[in-house]
């Protein structure tokens, strides 16, 4: 049931000084946050802003302990060339700035972002709960404002307001997306140990990057689920999302079906049975975005 992030390709490595003293263009919600639901995610998205000036925000959960996609599309965002953008995120009132690698494309007339997002607490903080003490790299229900810090440009600051609700409407929809991939949630929600991946940096070889996106200079996130049987081999690979990069997909499940073992999830009793395990692929060449 865990979700982890693996990535092929050549890294990037963060500029310093990504953040700079700019005031940040403040945008306030212009509707309230919508739930959503499909066969492989839960999403909750939002409008900020006003008209063509304003910022469209998704964000999707793939299944529970999933890492999220953030999507986002509006013209404050960077307005350059398609392809890798680093930039940092700071969620208040208890984050700090958290460098991000994200995918900057286009969509009709307005720039589009995607990157990986998390709910989890930041390695190292005291977990006390105090703003003071601790520090967050993702999103929590006590988060009301999201800003986007880029090399150049001005700041963007989300007005959220309390996520409190938002969130625990979109985890309560993940959980219950096992039903619909055919398992019994009972049983899932109850397990002793969720599948454990072996070896899993071994699964995807930076050789296998398709070359349509070397040549292009495209990057892109591939989310897939196993099914993994109680025998700790996967059954099944199902691309959650993008399904339009099929190129990239398809390899990815390729690749992962003929390496990836697991020691198998165990029941209540402790007793082997079939599970399922999420994970995100970011497929990123070596080119930069002037950023």
């Amino acid at each position: 049931m865990r979700s982890t992030l693996m990535v092929a390709g050549a890294l990037c490595v963060l500029q310093e000084g990504v953040a700079q003293a700019q005031s940040a263009l403040q945008l306030a919600p212009s509707e309230e946050w919508e739930l959503g639901s499909g066969a492989e995610s839960c999403w909750i998205s939002r409008r900020f802003g006003e008209d063509d000036k304003g910022l469209f925000v998704r964000v999707e959960n793939f299944g529970t302990g999933s890492r999220l996609r953030v999507f986002m599309r509006g013209k404050p965002l960077p307005q350059r060339d398609s392809g890798i953008l680093e930039f940092q995120t700071r969620y208040s009132p208890n984050g700090i700035a958290n460098d991000r690698l994200g995918i900057l494309n286009r969509s009709g007339n307005a720039p589009t972002l995607t990157y990986l997002e998390a709910l989890t607490q930041r390695e190292g903080t005291s977990g006390t709960g105090d703003p003071a003490e601790d520090a967050y790299a993702g999103l929590e229900p006590a988060t009301n404002e999201l800003e986007l810090i880029f090399s150049r440009g001005a700041p963007v600051a989300l007005q959220f307001g309390s996520m409190a609700t938002p969130l625990d409407r979109l985890q309560e929809c993940a959980a219950g997306l096992p039903a619909k991939w055919g398992f019994d949630i009972e049983q899932q929600r109850a397990l002793s140990r969720p599948a454990m991946p072996i070896d899993q940096g071994q699964w995807i070889d930076s050789g296998t990057f398709p070359w349509e996106y070397l040549r292009n200079y495209q990057s892109v996130v591939v989310h897939l689920r196993l099914r993994v049987d109680d025998q700790g081999m996967p059954t099944d690979c199902v691309v959650q999302a993008p399904q339009f990069e099929r190129a990239a997909s398809e390899i990815a499940c390729r690749s992962i079906m003929a390496s990836a073992r697991f020691e198998p999830a165990l029941d209540a009793e402790g007793e082997p049975v079939a599970s399922y395990f999420t994970t995100s692929i970011f497929y990123k060449t070596k080119r930069r975005n002037g950023n």
